[in-house]
């Protein structure tokens, strides 16, 4: 495949879902299953390292390539050991990561993950009373693989889920992780979608989760990490934020399937986001007029946005949370910013003196 100019493709993250919408688990509040889980067809290794090598060819610089599903360790670690080792030997700039619930993590897997460099997360939603209300009879495997990590030395963060089971919680949840030795935390809200109905937050849900989490976080943001946080530590820096929901422009992942589908990035509207099927050309994928109108929406503002002055901080998230042009949770992400923007702008200068912003 020949190369593009590095400036005109739009991405340098990938999403790869090697098993699709299958998994191991029911969580509650998972909207993929009922979007693009109708397919038991896995990814074969030699379609993966096609996609990644064309995927890096076009993007012309390093690149980021996730696992993701369903449940992406189903593919077996035969899959990702030849994966691994195609993708070292072509000796392009790739760095590798997975999202997975634990349950089938194993020292093998921890050593193939620990040589190739691969960070891991792992989905836990807080101890035992809290995880299993949506994430039922998952609490004990997925903290025998956070002590596997931690024994073994793999690289990893945990990924919780805000909704309505553990937000007036969150106290409990940080601090339990914390005990727990788990340092680099990310909190993500429940995607409002049909099928987590129930589950996701109302605005003032949401600011209440955010205030406990951030009142706990200050006192230690030195020795723990939250992603969230940290990435507006960097916009309250002027430094462009790693999470693509607080970013100004649209910084999503090219995402392939189990069926060969591609996607613009990894959300519900998958009609919207549906680019064709692989093999293909991602140079002509990326340059098509429906490619760059689903990129443009995210730098698209109304002037109530444009007017705000915390708009830099949230960019107006990702157009998937958007109700009539307008980032769904506004008015509590603004009451939060009114609240902490003090203690974010004096955490930021500190975090710049130690050269401690680009943690995360």
């Amino acid at each position: 495949m020949c190369g593009i100019n590095m400036n005109s493709f739009p991405y340098t993250s990938a999403m790869i879902k090697p098993v699709g919408g299958r998994c191991n688990l029911k969580c509650a509040y998972c909207y993929y299953t009922h979007h693009k889980g109708g397919t038991d067809k896995a990814l074969g290794v030699c379609e993966t390292t096609d996609f990644i090598l064309d995927f890096a060819r076009a993007a012309g610089r390093p690149v980021s390539i996730v696992f993701q599903g369903g449940e992406p360790l189903l593919a077996g670690i035969k899959y990702y050991e030849d994966v691994f080792s195609a993708i070292a030997e072509s000796r392009v700039p790739a760095a590798f990561s997975v999202q997975t619930n634990g349950h089938l993590l194993t020292e093998d897997f921890c050593s193939l993950f620990k040589k190739y460099n691969v960070l891991t997360g792992i989905s836990i939603d807080g101890p035992k009373e809290i995880n299993d209300k949506a994430r039922p009879g998952s609490f004990e495997r997925t903290m025998g693989a956070v002590r596997l990590m931690q024994k073994t030395g793999v690289d990893f963060n945990t990924v919780s889920v805000l909704a309505k089971h553990n937000y007036s919680e969150t106290g409990g949840v940080y601090n339990f992780l914390k005990s727990e030795g788990c340092f680099y935390q990310q909190y993500i809200t429940c995607f409002p979608d049909f099928y987590s109905k129930g589950w996701f937050l109302s605005g003032e849900e949401l600011e209440g989760a955010l205030d406990t989490l951030f009142n706990l976080w200050k006192t230690d943001w030195k020795d723990v990490f939250i992603r969230e946080f940290d990435d507006l530590l960097k916009a309250s820096a002027g430094i462009p934020a790693s999470e693509c929901m607080l970013g100004r422009q649209c910084a999503g992942a090219l995402t392939l399937s189990s069926d060969l589908s591609l996607y613009y990035c990894d959300v519900p509207s998958v009609q919207k986001a549906f680019a064709g099927y692989y093999p293909c050309d991602l140079d002509k994928i990326a340059e098509s007029r429906k490619c760059r109108d689903f990129i443009r929406r995210k730098s698209v503002f109304p002037q109530e946005c444009r007017r705000c002055e915390w708009v830099s901080l949230c960019n107006n998230s990702c157009p998937e949370m958007r109700v009539s042009g307008l980032y769904r949770y506004c008015k509590a992400m603004k009451n939060f910013f009114e609240k902490n923007s003090a203690v974010l702008k004096m955490i930021a200068e500190q975090a710049l003196r130690r050269k401690d912003l680009l943690r995360f």
